[in-house]
Parts: structure tokens; sequence; C-alpha cells
């Protein structure tokens, strides 16, 4: 019995093992959170991509670490948001700038008119999009607590 159910551990590990993915097929990327004219963006392996249906149309190349968002605003600004910068591109991924932000780790970013970034600890920074001036409002501080940001953006 024991070697039975040796043999079915090898085998099932094997099969796992066989099925692992390597370096030239594994597909690591990231899909926006919202549109871009309709259409979603992608980043995957250092490259954006503007995603309508089936047909994928390579923006520009990037040098994103650690992407944690990829959003477009209103005016069809591109929001690349890693988890310790935001930079924007307004002319589809081309060019990007940085963003001044007033902490040094960030959870996620929300769109609601204005900028809404929670960072590691639970604080609560807000900028209205259309001022992009680097001036923050800290809306919370919750000191070491955190907290929990829903789907319909209660807190």
């Amino acid at each position: 019995m024991k070697n039975i159910f040796l043999l079915l551990v090898l085998v099932l590990l094997f099969t796992f093992n066989s099925f692992a993915q390597n370096d030239n097929t594994f597909w690591m990327g990231l899909l926006s959170s919202t549109e871009y004219n309709g259409q979603a963006l992608a980043n995957i392996h250092d490259k954006l991509y503007l995603v309508d249906g089936g047909d994928w149309t390579e923006l520009s190349s990037t040098d994103f670490h650690n992407l944690i968002d990829l959003k477009s605003d209103k005016n069809d600004v591109i929001w690349a948001v890693t988890r310790n910068n935001i930079q924007i591109s307004h002319n589809k991924g081309q060019n990007w700038e940085f963003l001044s932000i007033p902490v040094t780790s960030i959870t996620s970013v929300k769109f609601f008119g204005d900028v809404i970034l929670l960072d590691s600890w639970g604080n609560l920074y807000a900028q209205h999009m259309d001022s992009l001036d680097g001036e923050w409002a800290q809306i919370h501080d919750s000191g070491l607590e955190d907290f929990i940001v829903t789907s319909d953006s209660t807190i």
C-alpha cells in the first residue's frame, strides 16, 4: 500500500512539474482597471498595448517595476501606478512624467474626480486631476491602523 501511495505521489509531482511554464511561454502582465477610449490597456513584458477585442496594438516600451495598476482618466491620460511612484502619459505612453507623491509606498489609487491615494499605512491623500501641481491634501491619518476601501469606495 505504501508503494502504491508513493508511486501515486511521484506521478502527480511529475505531472504538475511537466506542465509548468518556462520563461519562453510565461505570460507576465497587467490589464488596466479602467478603459482608454473604450479599450483596455495591457502592460506585458515591458511593452504597453492597447487592446480592442482581439486586436493588440503596441503603443510603447515601458520600464515599470512593481506595477500594481494601469488606469486611464476622463481626459485619456494613462496612469501607471507602481509600489513607490505614479507616472502619467498624455500621449499614449510615448512619454512619461513622474508625479510628486507624499508617501514612499502605495497600496492603490482610485479616481473619484480626485485621485485618492491609499499608502501602506492607511493614510489617504487627495489631489484634483485637473491641477497636478504636487499639492496633495491628507484627508485621513490612520496612525498605524489599516482600513479597507471597498469596491463602492466606502471606507
